[in-house]
């Protein structure tokens, strides 16, 4: 039986319990190959870190950037490619 939510949905929901996740984790969790969580990604809107080659993603309304334009987390940082 087909998943009553949409991915990008799910996705959604997956950020409110974590907020920075790895792609592969991400792909795992809603059982979708790599280029369609992106193309999920693309849809909702989300930053890249700028740390760690750019590993950890997050949703674009989640981080709180400072006067320089950069979100700090414990794990990553991400730039605000607004700024």
């Amino acid at each position: 039986m087909p998943h009553p939510l949409l991915p990008t949905e799910r996705l959604q929901r997956l950020f409110r319990r974590r907020t920075c996740w790895m792609l592969a984790e991400l792909a795992h969790a809603l059982g979708y190959a790599l280029i369609s969580v992106r193309r999920f990604l693309n849809q909702i809107g989300y930053c890249r870190s700028y740390t760690h080659n750019g590993k950890w993603y997050t949703l674009r309304e989640v981080p709180h950037f400072n006067h320089d334009g950069l979100c700090t987390t414990r794990t990553s940082a991400f730039p605000n490619r607004a700024a």
